[in-house]
């Protein structure tokens, strides 16, 4: 690719790709509106017909306007016998239907084609429904967080209010809830390609839960073996460093209440202070060689493994269930949102309608 200094006159404007390169405060939008005014002028392109794209709602508006203003403006300078404007004494001398291309730009300037790249996405989904193969006229949403959020509360209203009560008070340990996951949910639909690290699928969820049913019933019988070497063992408080020994007489409170088939919050958040991990990481340096109760330790390390395995395989599931809820929601009523646009219209260039768009596409605008 040749390199050469852009000319906002001299340099031709060729077909094909041109890519310009500029600093910030080098006055990119004016050369981009001047190149506008070229292409009404040298080219006798419509102004609805010259594409123009960039990122934000004002970078658009701004766009539109100085591109308004670079047309009044040569036009003006057409008209004055005392121009000294550079490109408008080049069209008085080269280009004699100037004046007419340029009246006609400000006469249609409301279809100027000037977008945000999702704005473009929406514009080609509703003019080329047909060949999207999209029902006409969809509605654009364009805050999703409601559409979310009601799609995550009638997930949990279906699955967890009448759930099983092991799962329910672990999740509501975790702060696993609609609007919390809510937050969760936006971010991931930002990364559709991301590899999910451990893996999650609908079995292995289904598999977490079972093992942590299985888990819960192993810790309390172990407990009920165990119990009173595990008591002994953790009233020897003389072993543990300050900031575990301040809290054992919450964690002995918590050991020796009735546990039950579901656990208490406070009794969750015991049993991560009990995990063999943690005990040896409490001891005093001069007690490392201690004998340790591990049976009951491990057991609560298991616990507590599991017990992440499962909100994070939850996690998966519910972002999974809603997805699938809220796609043939949005079918059924005919709604996009800005995060469905580009997926879309990608969707339909790799499929057998793709060609049929893109013919109808680059007809449209140049």
């Amino acid at each position: 690719m040749s390199q050469s200094e852009f000319q906002l006159i001299e340099t031709p404007l060729k077909t094909g790709i041109t890519f310009l390169e500029a600093s910030a405060g080098t006055g990119k939008t004016y050369t981009i509106s001047k190149i506008i005014v070229r292409l009404v002028v040298e080219r006798q392109f419509p102004i609805s017909e010259i594409l123009v794209m960039t990122f934000t709602e004002a970078a658009t508006k701004e766009l539109k306007s100085r591109v308004r203003s670079a047309i009044q403006e040569t036009l003006r300078e057409l008209t004055s016998p005392t121009s000294e404007d550079p490109l408008a004494l080049f069209y008085k001398s080269t280009y004699p239907g100037a004046a007419k291309h340029l009246r006609n730009a400000m006469a249609t300037f409301d279809e100027a084609a000037i977008f945000t790249i999702h704005g473009f996405c929406n514009r080609v989904l509703k003019e080329f429904a047909f060949e999207s193969n999209r029902l006409f006229e969809p509605t654009l949403i364009k805050e999703q967080r409601p559409l979310w959020l009601e799609a995550i509360q009638d997930y949990w209203r279906s699955n967890h209010y009448d759930g099983t009560p092991l799962t329910t008070k672990l999740l509501h340990y975790h702060k696993q809830s609609p609007d919390l996951l809510l937050d969760t949910f936006l971010k991931l639909i930002r990364y559709p390609n991301i590899e999910v690290l451990p893996a999650v699928s609908n079995d292995l969820y289904a598999d977490s839960q079972l093992a942590l049913d299985k888990s819960w019933k192993d810790l309390n019988s172990c407990l009920s073996q165990n119990k009173t070497a595990v008591v002994d063992f953790l009233e020897n408080t003389s072993i543990f460093k300050k900031a575990f020994k301040d809290n054992l007489p919450t964690i002995l409170g918590n050991i020796d209440s009735e546990w039950g088939e579901v656990p208490q919050l406070q009794t969750l958040s015991t049993l991560n202070q009990l995990t063999i991990s943690n005990i040896r990481s409490v001891l005093l340096k001069k007690h490392q060689d201690i004998p340790v109760p591990e049976t009951f330790f491990e057991f609560s390390e298991q616990w507590n493994s599991l017990s992440e395995e499962f909100i994070h395989q939850h996690t998966f599931y519910c972002f999974r269930q809603v997805e699938q809820s809220l796609r043939a929601k949005k079918q059924n009523d005919n709604l996009l949102t800005f995060d469905d646009l580009l997926p879309s219209i990608l969707d339909t260039l790799e499929s057998v309608s793709g060609p049929r768009l893109q013919e109808k596409v680059q007809k449209a605008y140049r």
